[in-house]
C-alpha cells in the first residue's frame, strides 16, 4: 500500500567506535520539512523546545492527546522481555508524569510494522504508537530500522498533527545497554526514542535526555525536556481553540 501520509521523519542513535564514547545523533529525513535536529546553536534549545519537524506551526499531537502504546517484542528472547516490558513502562510513565500527554500500554501488535505498514498496523491494533524490537540482520526485518543502528523513532502526519508515531529497536541494544534506568540505559534510549515519537528534535541543553547523542547525565525527562513537551501541547491546545 502507498506510504499514507504526506511527511515522515526518523531518527537514528549510531554507534560509535570510541571507548567511552556517546551513541552519536544522525537525522534520516523525508519531505516535507524543514527539519531542525538541534546542535550547537540551535534555536530554542536552552528551553529545551527544538521541534522534530519545525514550521509555522511545527507538527504536533492533538491537544492533552491520551495515546495508546502498542508493542511488539516477538524477536526478544522468552526470558529477557518481562524485563524489557517493565523498562517500558517505567519509561511511559515517566513521560506521562513529566507530560501533557497520557500514553497508556495497551495489548501488543502482531507484526513489526514497516514505512509502508505503519498506519494499517496501528489502525488494526488501535494504537497510537507503536514500540517494537528487531534484529536487523534478519532478511526480511523493517525498513524502520537502519541497520548498524540501536534504536529509531519517528511520526507520521497530515498536515500540523502528527497521527502515528513509533519507536523502533534493534536486538543488539538489548545486549549492549543495561536493563533498568539512568545513563546510556535501555530507559533512556526508549524515553529518547518515544519523545522524537512525540516530536521533540535534539537540543544542545548538556542534562536533556534530547541531546544528540545518549549523553544524558541522568537518562530521565529533564527540565528541559519537559518544557519541550509543554510547549509542543500548548501550540496544539492554541490551534484547537
Amino acid at each position: 500500500m502507498p506510504r499514507p501520509a504526506p511527511g515522515l521523519v526518523n531518527d537514528v542513535l549510531i554507534a560509535v567506535s570510541l571507548v567511552g564514547a556517546c551513541l552519536v545523533g544522525a537525522m534520516a529525513i523525508a519531505p516535507p520539512g524543514p527539519v531542525n535536529g538541534g546542535g550547537a546553536g540551535a534555536s530554542g534549545s536552552a528551553s529545551g523546545y527544538v521541534p522534530l519537524i519545525d514550521g509555522d506551526p511545527p507538527i504536533t499531537w492533538p491537544c492533552n492527546a491520551e495515546l495508546d502504546v502498542a508493542v511488539h517484542l516477538d524477536q526478544v528472547p522468552a526470558a529477557q522481555r518481562h524485563g524489557l516490558l517493565n523498562d517500558i513502562d517505567i519509561s511511559l510513565r515517566q513521560i506521562t508524569a513529566g507530560s501533557p500527554y497520557r500514553l497508556t500500554r495497551t495489548s501488543p501488535v502482531t507484526v513489526i510494522p514497516t514505512n509502508d505498514t505503519l498506519a494499517s498496523v496501528a489502525a488494526n491494533a488501535d494504537a497510537d504508537l507503536i514500540i517494537a524490537v528487531d534484529d536487523h540482520t534478519r532478511p526480511d526485518a523493517t525498513d524502520l530500522l537502519t541497520p548498524g543502528t540501536w534504536g529509531t523513532g519517528g511520526l507520521l502526519y497530515r498536515g500540523a498533527h502528527a497521527y502515528v508515531g513509533w519507536v523502533l529497536i534493534d536486538i543488539t541494544a538489548l545486549e549492549q545497554l543495561p536493563a533498568g534506568g539512568g545513563p546510556r540505559s535501555r530507559q533512556a534510549l526508549i524515553i529518547h526514542e518515544v519523545l522524537h515519537a512525540l516530536g521533540l528534535g535534539h537540543t544542545d541543553d548538556t542534562g536533556s535526555v534530547m541531546q544528540p547523542a545518549l549523553c544524558s547525565p541522568t537518562g530521565v525527562l529533564s527540565d528541559a525536556d519537559i518544557a519541550g513537551l509543554g510547549r509542543l501541547n500548548l501550540i496544539a491546545c492554541s490551534q484547537a481553540t
